[in-house]
């Protein structure tokens, strides 16, 4: 199981999401309004006496729409979802720390008719 897997339901479980959250691989044909995400980053934490038990992980996390005020609705509903896992344990995983950040302006992707923001999420994790 991946550590954005419970994080990818939740967020699947937001209006207008619904079965609608891809991983960037498996985008193709997909009808607005969507998202995917993809890995960017992992990492185990290292303190003086050698690597600990934490582990962290980024994620970026694209939403699209045609409508910008759709999407400003998803990605609301998106980042609490997001940010609610922060404490919890979910399939052996305690979510010590999550962070989620806008990383790129809202912008319209021409060739398609969408509208797009990306969040990068940051989990601060370890198995239980």
């Amino acid at each position: 199981m991946s550590v954005f897997d419970p994080i990818r339901a939740a967020v699947e479980a937001t209006t207008g999401l619904t079965g609608k959250v891809y991983h960037a691989e498996a985008l193709k044909n997909a009808s607005a309004p969507f998202a995917f995400w993809i890995q960017i980053r992992e990492e185990t934490e290292q303190a003086l006496d050698g690597y600990t038990s934490l582990d962290t992980s980024a994620f970026e996390l694209h939403l699209c729409s045609s409508h910008l005020d759709q999407l400003d609705t998803m990605a609301a509903a998106a980042r609490s979802a997001v940010i609610g896992f922060q404490g919890t344990a979910s399939g052996g995983i305690l979510y010590e720390r999550v962070n989620i950040r806008q990383i790129t302006p809202v912008i319209r992707e021409r060739e398609v008719g969408l509208f797009r923001k990306v969040y990068e999420i940051t989990i601060n994790h370890q198995s239980i």
